[in-house]
């Protein structure tokens, strides 16, 4: 039987290397040729042959990222509806663009996102060494390489080298933040989202998973920022006051109009618009009020949310807040 009748070319290829990471993952651990010690030692000197929960989170991550990336790509954007690969001139920022350059920004702020959070697993799993800088950079590489072979199958996206580009950007962006320290208690990149109301309008009866999973395509819901982050001047010996160590300068960029939730009842002009405002920082905000004695899962994880979401809200009004059209 022409095994083509079955499947086509793109879920041959994705079950192929679904295959290689997930097997050389556990023939890893199986091994023992994990780069860390496997075996666990007792308080009485014996050991025992656990796989502590540093190995378990490594190889879970290094053999399952993909797996999940491909899951996700079938149900939210529609891979495999194409039987031969093909690419295309997506463009950046331009006006005439599919998106108006949302989705260049939304590339970016998430690879950059999802580096700095894989160094993070990666430093505890390492316990700081050496190779959390290959597993989290080039875990985070393979993505955006594995988010262009399945868009290459779809008939809506195509192979963007625009899209890797910029995906690297944002990785090697947020391996620079990781490495110094100085530089990012100044600099973050966040964004915001306001579902449109043509999202919230766009909901239908049994389709509720494949809805909630479409918050990345409903970019006028989304804004992206680079943070200022006034607290990063103490790294530079100054003794700030609280008010001003609270305190975010943000530079945004935002479009409106080209998705299919601005379409009918709510079409919007399509427009493309960068601003400035100034908001409070809430993650030195937790970081102010959480005494450092308690610090724990409590406090980590919304202190990880808030440096990567901005929560929807401007200390400068927002009808007076500077915003220049780049249709102008």
């Amino acid at each position: 039987m022409n095994i083509n009748s079955k499947f086509n070319s793109f879920f041959i290829i994705s079950i192929l290397l679904i295959f290689l990471f997930v097997s050389s993952s556990v023939y890893a651990v199986e091994s023992g040729e994990t780069g860390v010690n496997t075996v666990s030692s007792t308080t009485d000197g014996s050991s025992n042959d656990d796989i502590n929960a540093k190995d378990i989170t490594r190889w879970t991550l290094l053999g399952g990222t993909l797996p999940a990336v491909f899951l996700f790509g079938l149900k939210s954007w529609d891979w495999g509806n194409r039987h031969s690969p093909y690419s295309r001139n997506e463009g950046w920022f331009a006006e005439d663009t599919s998106f108006g350059g949302a989705d260049k920004a939304g590339h970016l702020l998430a690879h950059y996102a999802i580096q700095r959070g894989m160094y993070s697993v990666f430093d505890w799993t390492e316990n700081g060494g050496s190779n959390k800088w290959p597993y989290s950079i080039g875990l985070t590489m393979g993505v955006g390489l594995f988010i262009e072979i399945g868009d290459a199958y779809t008939s809506a996206y195509g192979f963007s080298k625009e899209d890797l580009i910029i995906d690297y950007i944002g990785i090697l962006t947020g391996a620079l933040l990781d490495y110094s320290p100085m530089l990012d208690g100044f600099i973050g990149f966040s964004m915001q989202y306001v579902p449109s109301d043509g999202y919230r309008a766009g909901y239908k009866k049994g389709e509720m998973v494949k809805y909630c999973l479409d918050i990345v395509n409903d970019y006028s819901g989304n804004q992206y920022m680079m943070n200022f982050k006034v607290a990063g001047f103490r790294n530079l010996g100054f003794d700030l006051p609280l008010p001003l160590r609270l305190i975010s300068i943000d530079l945004g960029f935002y479009t409106k109009g080209y998705t299919h939730y601005d379409e009918g009842k709510y079409a919007k002009e399509k427009e493309r618009d960068i601003f400035v405002g100034i908001s409070i920082n809430t993650s030195q905000l937790l970081s102010e009020i959480w005494p450092e004695e308690h610090r724990g899962i409590a406090y980590k994880v919304p202190h990880t949310f808030f440096q990567y979401y901005h929560v929807p809200y401007d200390l400068v009004p927002v009808p007076t807040r500077y915003v220049n059209d780049l249709n102008d």
